[in-house]
This record gives structure tokens, sequence and C-alpha cells, in this order.
């Protein structure tokens, strides 16, 4: 195309240029409905629909599953996972945020960036949802379920934080990171290498894995890691649900073990937060894996138990003494001990 171009003579190309250019226009963006805002930085409309973004968020193994699979039981509501856009978040903070670079200084390049940034999620969020919009007519809210900790990616948009006992989140991790069995992704040599060890034996007997003095809970270097990173997220995740609040970003906090307890109550709560009626809802159901716990254990799935008080079948005198040291100021902060005497 670009030789035939080269050697037409002007005259010709003039004349055949309303003939071919329709031909090479670029095809219409089926996304570009999420590219404006319609009313605020979350909320965008395609035709005659309005879509609002809102962002589900808590530490791994929290049951952030649970609660999408909850809030998808709502005919007005889809959420997915993980998009985990705190990634671009921070990219744009260091890009505005470092002193000597234009963006720093500069009003003008803020502004920019932040609607680039918003644009971005949005567009993002509506592109993957897309086909189940398309077959659901009645979706009016996009969420985005994401295990991270508590933090704006749309200033005003709803987030829902999840919490879990740390003691039962570290039982969980350490059936999660045997079963699935990539040392490769591990932070550390050590823990890389105790995958490696236990990873191979836990896929054939993964009953022997109760022991505590065995696989990652036998690492006491890996308990004071995930200790440390539940109690850090944790005490985070609490200080910032005032500072949200009172920047005009609703945060609803739930427990795991509440919704454990009295599941109607709370799944009603979260559809009430993002303004639905819990009646138009579907009931909970094995089938959809939105009842508390499961119909049998499965050691080896990433749905292992989904219990309340789990860790007391596992932790011994030596994974307590750790979990105390490390987080067990963050376990009273948060309401599941009252003291250190557990």
């Amino acid at each position: 195309m670009a030789t035939a171009k080269a050697v037409l003579p002007r005259p010709v190309k003039d004349a055949l240029r309303p003939v071919v250019r329709p031909w090479l226009a670029a095809p219409a963006d089926p996304w570009a409905c999420a590219d404006a805002a319609a009313g605020n930085e979350w909320t965008f409309r395609d035709g005659e629909r309005e879509f609002k973004c809102f962002f589900l968020c808590g530490g791994w193994k929290s049951g952030t599953h649970w609660v999408e699979a909850l809030l998808n039981l709502h005919p007005r509501a889809h959420t997915i996972g993980e998009f985990h856009f705190e990634s671009v978040v921070d990219g744009f903070s260091i890009f505005l945020g470092k002193p000597g670079r234009v963006g720093h200084h500069s009003q003008k390049l803020k502004r920019i960036a932040r609607r680039s940034l918003y644009r971005l999620v949005r567009q993002c969020m509506y592109a993957q949802t897309k086909p189940h919009l398309d077959a659901n007519p009645r979706v009016m809210w996009i969420g985005d379920r994401s295990p991270r900790r508590l933090d704006t990616v749309i200033p005003g948009a709803p987030h829902i934080l999840l919490l879990r006992d740390g003691r039962d989140v570290l039982v969980s991790r350490a059936y999660h990171v045997l079963r699935a069995n990539r040392p490769e992704v591990m932070l550390r040599p050590a823990f890389a290498e105790m995958i490696r060890r236990w990873g191979p034996e836990f896929a054939t007997n993964p009953e022997r894995f109760v022991d505590p003095d065995i696989g990652a809970l036998g690492s006491d270097e890996w308990v004071r890691f995930t200790c440390r990173g539940w109690g850090e997220a944790l005490k985070n995740d609490l200080a910032t649900i005032p500072r949200l609040r009172a920047e005009g970003t609703p945060v609803h906090l739930v427990r795991y073990e509440d919704l454990h307890r009295d599941l109607e109550t709370h799944r009603a709560e979260l559809y009430r937060f993002l303004g639905l009626d819990p009646s138009e809802a579907a009931a909970p159901s094995h089938e959809t894996k939105t009842l508390p716990g499961f119909k049998r254990v499965d050691l080896k799935a990433a749905t292992r138990k989904g219990q309340t008080g789990d860790w007391q079948n596992h932790f011994n005198d030596r994974v307590k003494r750790i979990f105390k040291q490390v987080a067990g100021e963050a376990l009273i902060q948060a309401g599941y001990e009252k003291d250190l005497n557990w």
C-alpha cells in the first residue's frame, strides 16, 4: 500500500481519497462509552444504561471469593476479579509525587493524570464485563474483587472491606501455598525451598498437614512473615476507613465471621450499601458456593473448608507464641480477642 501510494500522481490520490479513506478508518471502540464520566468519576453511561463501579477488597484468604459470589446473587450487580488496580494507582502516585518531576508541581498534569487513571479503570472494568452486561440488561453495578489493602481507586466509589481472624487466615494460607505448589512465586528462597520439600507430599497426602510441625506452619520464618503481613494490613485498613469516609468515599466493613453467624442479615447489608433491594437477590446455595462452609471438606481445593475458628485445630504452642508476638496486638485492635491470654 505504501509503495503504491508513493508512485501515484497527486490528482489520482485526491480522486481516490474519498473512496479509500472509509475503508481504512479505525473500527469503533466498543468500550468508548466508559471514557466519559457521568455525574461522578465512577459512573458512566452506555446509551440508556447507567453503570456504577465499586470495589471489594480484603486480605488474602479472607473470603473475598465468597462475598463476590454473594454480590453476584443480585441481578443488578456483577463482580469479577482480580484487576489489582492498586499497581496502576501506585504508578500514578510516583509520577505525580516525586519531587523534581513535572507532575509533582504541575496542577495541569495532575488533573490530566487523574482523569486518565479513572478513565482507564472504567474502561477496563466495562470491557471485561461487557459480555455479561449485554446478556443481563438489569446489571448496573460493576465490581472489582481484588485482595489488597484498603485505599481508593476512584475517590467516591463505594468500597467493601472484608476482615477475617488472622489465625484462620494463617491456616488457610498454609494450605493454599502447598496446594498451589509454586515455589517460583515465593518472596524468599527459604519459602521456595519449603514448597519444593512439602508440595509434592501435600498433593498425595494432604491430611497429614493438620500437623503444625510440618509444611508451611512448620516454618517459623514463614509463620512470622505471614502474621506480620496480616497485622500490618489490618492496622492500615482500620486506620484508612475513617480517612476515606471523611474524604467522601463510602466504606462498608463486613467480617467473615459475621457472615457465617448471620448470613441473611449481613448479605442484605451488602446489597443496601449499593442501594439495592435485598429481596431481588437469589437465595444462597451450595451450587453457587454462597452458603457458609461447604458440603464436604476438600483440603486440596482453593475453597478448603470455609469455617471459622479452624485455627484451633492447627495451632500448637509454638505457632500461638509467634502469632501473639507478631500480630497479637492487631488481633486485639480488630476485636477478635480482649487480650493475649488465649
